[in-house]
């Protein structure tokens, strides 16, 4: 209801947007073509 989606749709993931209270230690990330795709479901 808060992102008003649609019943029949669902929610896989939600981007938090702020500041950490603590640093913490950054991963490697993935090359970019295995993180995220266009036009097309993988």
């Amino acid at each position: 209801r808060l992102l008003n989606v649609p019943p029949h749709k669902t929610v896989r993931i939600l981007l938090p947007i702020g500041v950490p209270e603590e640093r913490c230690e950054q991963r490697e990330k993935l090359p970019f073509g295995r993180r995220a795709w266009f036009n097309r479901h993988e």
